[in-house]
C-alpha cells in the first residue's frame, strides 16, 4: 500500500508492473530491497501452498472419500507448482497477471 503509493507519487504514469524497474539498477539500497522481497516471497509461497493443496483436495477428492495420502498430498502439492511454474514462463509481464 504505502510503497506502490510512494512509488507512484514519484514516477505517476511512468510506473512499471515491476517498480524495481523505474530505479537504478546499480543502486545499492534497491538491491537491499530485492533481496527482502526474494525472501519474502520464498518464505510467502510455502504458506500459500498448504491451504490451495487442502482447498484442491477437498474439492476434487474429499468427495468420493478418498484420503490425504504422502504420495497424493505430494502429486497434488507438485501439480499446483507446476501450474505455478507453467503460468510464470508463459508470462511475459507479471503486472498482465496480478491485474487480473
Amino acid at each position: 500500500g504505502a510503497i506502490g503509493l510512494v512509488v507512484y507519487a514519484t514516477f505517476g504514469e511512468a510506473v512499471k508492473s515491476d517498480f524495481t524497474e523505474n530505479f537504478d539498477s546499480g543502486d545499492s539500497l534497491l538491491v537491499v530491497v530485492r533481496v527482502m522481497m526474494t525472501i519474502v516471497l520464498l518464505a510467502n509461497f510455502p504458506l500459500c501452498m498448504i491451504p490451495a493443496r487442502n482447498s484442491l483436495f477437498n474439492l476434487v477428492f474429499q468427495q468420493f472419500n478418498i484420503p490425504m495420502t504422502t504420495t497424493l498430498r505430494l502429486s497434488i502439492t507438485t501439480g499446483i507448482v507446476a501450474f505455478c511454474l507453467a503460468v510464470a514462463l508463459a508470462v511475459e509481464n507479471i503486472g498482465a497477471v496480478l491485474t487480473y
